[in-house]
C-alpha cells in the first residue's frame, strides 16, 4: 500500500472507495465528530490484507466525496488511539506518524495509514 496526500478539494474528488480505501463522514451524534463503529472492521481488514487508507470526515454520495470535516478533531484522534490500544483491537499498528490531521478548506480531516501487521514501514 503506497501512502498518498490529499491537500486540495480536487485530489477529494478523485479519490474512489476500494479494497484499499475507505471513508467515512464520522460526524457523530452531535455533529463535531467520532469515529464511526463500524470504521474498526475497516482497520482489521486492512491490517489483515494488504493494508489501506482511511478517511474520516468526507461524506458519500453517488460514489462522490465532499467535505464535511471533523470539529472536535483533537478528540477523535485520541479516541482513535485510546482504542487501538485497548482490548477492542487485537494489535494497533497505528503511530503518530500513520495518523495524519489535514486541513482543507478550514475543515479537518484524519487520515489513516493501516499498514498490513507483518509488513510495518514508515
Amino acid at each position: 500500500m503506497a501512502k498518498f496526500e490529499i491537500k486540495t478539494l480536487d485530489d477529494i474528488s478523485l479519490l474512489r472507495e476500494s479494497s484499499e480505501l475507505e471513508c467515512k463522514q464520522a460526524s457523530g451524534k452531535d455533529g463535531k465528530g467520532a469515529i464511526p463503529k463500524d470504521m474498526w472492521e475497516t482497520y482489521s481488514a486492512f491490517a489483515n490484507t494488504d493494508g489501506g487508507t482511511i478517511i474520516l470526515g468526507l461524506r458519500e454520495k453517488k460514489g462522490q466525496f465532499s467535505l464535511v470535516g471533523i470539529e472536535d478533531i483533537g478528540q477523535v484522534k485520541a479516541d482513535l488511539f485510546n482504542t487501538a490500544n485497548s482490548q477492542k483491537v487485537s494489535t494497533n499498528l497505528l503511530t503518530n506518524n500513520s495518523v495524519q490531521e489535514v486541513v482543507i478548506d478550514g475543515k479537518s480531516l484524519l487520515v489513516i495509514y493501516v499498514f498490513h501487521g507483518c509488513c510495518y514501514h514508515l
